[in-house]
């Protein structure tokens, strides 16, 4: 199989006062040409490191230790600083994390997104905004000629995660890198942008790279999956063995921790026991046999091997050694048994509608001031108003929980904010414990 990117044997270490911390270790994996690569594991396990080593953008003291980068041939890890910015730019972007800290606070999506294509020099200006709004209303941003003038703190959490995504794409990268795009994404929106971004990825022929914890996104996303654990591989394959035959106890177990696994109302969720290892100091052992059900004297004493299972289907465990010897006991791959078995159904709580509210919302409304049209602002037409939040009422009472449930942009942040004051409501009050807060000076 043809692929774009091959990563080969990469060890990467951070410096840390406590020495060096071993944060990738041996890692390798393939991404075939136009297909979609989903990576998992827990927090900590080396997903985003991956990324900023692919990238170049480890942090001041990270250092790839060794192994090789292949990029259409070419190693990223020896390309110059030019060379990698064409990279970065021309043929693989990044849809990061936190839409917050990686766009501009102080420019407009119009002009973060005109940068963006400055390479495409054979196009205007005008050119590059009128395919900047049509990317922003393929990701789903109502209004695009007129949120394209506005700032990222005018928008949602949700809708600057989209607005990231259409900045990603305006380049028609040949690798689209995606590290937890949907994270601050409402179902609704989720859903929408998984077929948004298969039906793209189909179109402009990207490979396409997927970081997330999210495993109901990777198995109807994803064509291959790549299990990482502590900085090491475990598992890799197609989705269709990674799900439906799982041979790594970390990834039976991680599939059991699914929230969408359990089928019973339960008290509490499948968790791992235990805690990922100190990568100060690399165990002798596996990686995981601290927190393995089918540990044995060879697990904790030798490293273990890559076996090939079925074509294209690599596990990194000494259970897949046909001359695993378990220690007289038989060393069983099957799935691990379920842990929601045996706990006590949720009782059916009673809300009690007794007492005055400890805080009352009452017809609350805010509205904020959008940036015109250029035109209009010259025919002497005042800027537009939107209703954030158009005429709200709630109780709450004193013991209640209270969750508020919409899609991105529907309000719900700020509600939050008006309540505490923190945006001036237009009308409505807003009284806590008697006392009203809407009429409180700042002082």
């Amino acid at each position: 199989m043809d692929n774009l990117l091959e990563i080969k044997n990469l060890n990467v270490d951070f410096k840390t006062p406590r020495g060096r911390v071993h944060v990738l270790r041996d890692v390798s994996f393939n991404a075939p040409r136009e297909k979609i690569i989903g990576i998992v594991g827990e927090s900590g396990s080396g997903k985003s490191t991956v990324i900023w080593a692919m990238t170049q953008l480890l942090a001041g003291n990270g250092v790839v230790e060794s192994g090789e980068i292949l990029f259409n041939g070419r190693n990223i890890l020896e390309l110059s600083d030019k060379e990698l910015q064409a990279f970065r730019g021309e043929e693989a972007s990044v849809v990061f994390q936190d839409p917050m800290t990686s766009q501009i606070p102080v420019l407009s999506y119009a002009q973060q997104m005109v940068d963006i294509a400055y390479r495409q020099k054979e196009k205007s200006t005008a050119d590059k905004i009128r395919h900047a709004i049509d990317m922003m209303s393929r990701v789903g941003i109502p209004d695009p000629e007129q949120r394209i003038a506005q700032y990222p703190h005018q928008f949602s959490g949700g809708m600057r995660q989209r607005a990231g995504i259409a900045m990603a794409l305006l380049m028609n990268p040949l690798l689209l890198i995606g590290d937890e795009p949907t994270t601050a994404l409402d179902v609704t929106m989720e859903a929408q942008i998984i077929h948004l971004l298969r039906e793209l990825q189909k179109e402009i022929k990207a490979t396409v790279m997927i970081v997330s914890h999210n495993l109901g996104l990777i198995a109807e996303l994803c064509d291959e999956v790549v299990v990482m654990y502590a900085g090491e591989v475990i598992e890799q394959g197609d989705v269709r063995q990674i799900f439906n035959n799982a041979k790594h106890p970390y990834t039976q177990a991680l599939l059991e921790c699914d929230p969408a696994r359990v089928l019973e109302r339960t008290r509490f969720l499948p968790t791992i026991p235990g805690d990922l290892p100190d990568l100060h100091i690399w165990p002798t052992g596996c990686i995981y046999a601290s927190r393995c059900d089918y540990v044995t004297q060879r697990c904790e004493l030798e490293q273990p091997q890559s076996f090939d299972i079925d074509p294209g289907h690599v596990v990194r465990c000494h259970l897949m050694d046909p001359g695993h010897d378990a220690g007289g006991t038989a060393a069983s791959t099957d799935r691990i048994q379920s842990k929601t078995s045996g706990y006590d159904d949720i009782a059916t709580v009673e809300i009690q509608h007794e007492g005055e509210p400890l805080l009352k919302v009452e017809h609350l409304q805010v509205r904020f001031r959008t940036m015109g049209d250029i035109k209009a602002k010259l025919k002497g037409v005042s800027d537009p108003f939107v209703d954030a939040v158009l005429d709200v009422s709630l109780h709450l009472r004193r013991g209640e929980t209270l969750g508020l449930v919409g899609e991105s942009g529907s309000g719900k942040t700020t509600l939050g904010r008006a309540i505490l004051g923190l945006v001036r409501a237009h009308d409505g009050s807003v009284t806590f414990d008697g006392e009203d807060l809407t009429s409180l000076s700042e002082a």
